[in-house]
């Protein structure tokens, strides 16, 4: 976790605020989740310094209905021969609303598993995912 990291326990659970270079994944998997017709998804991350953590997200159908616009937005946009932009969006309230979707998925993520001593298997690179 980073500097706008935070950590809230609920019960069991240990809910982890995921920084902003994490929220990157989050269209990814919630259609990788939709391609494979399950509810929920794994994420995991390794870093040299924090071992390897396994974040869990459930399925948005939401979302990826919200997602799926913006797609046939640029679709549509690059059919009329247009080269669609990162300022075509900047100031669309549809795509700021997905922005901050995105966020909140982001930081439902509930952390699942974490080794802080992760042993490197034999002929592998110790510097994978760093």
């Amino acid at each position: 976790m980073g500097a706008s990291a935070s950590a809230t326990h609920v019960g069991s659970w240990h809910l982890v605020r995921l920084d902003i270079q994490q929220v990157r994944g989050v269209p990814q998997l919630q259609l990788g989740m939709l391609a494979a017709g399950t509810w929920s998804g794994l994420i995991v991350n390794r870093s040299a310094t924090k071992g390897v953590r396994i974040f869990r997200m459930y399925r948005d159908d939401e979302y990826l209905y919200r997602m799926m616009r913006i797609v046939a937005r640029v679709y549509l946009i690059s059919l009329r021969g247009q080269q669609p932009s990162g300022s075509s969006f900047k100031k669309d309230p549809d795509y700021i609303n997905f922005l901050r979707h995105t966020i909140r998925l982001a930081r439902s993520a509930t952390e699942v598993v974490t080794w802080h001593d992760t042993p490197v298997p034999p002929n592998s690179d110790p510097r994978a995912f760093v």
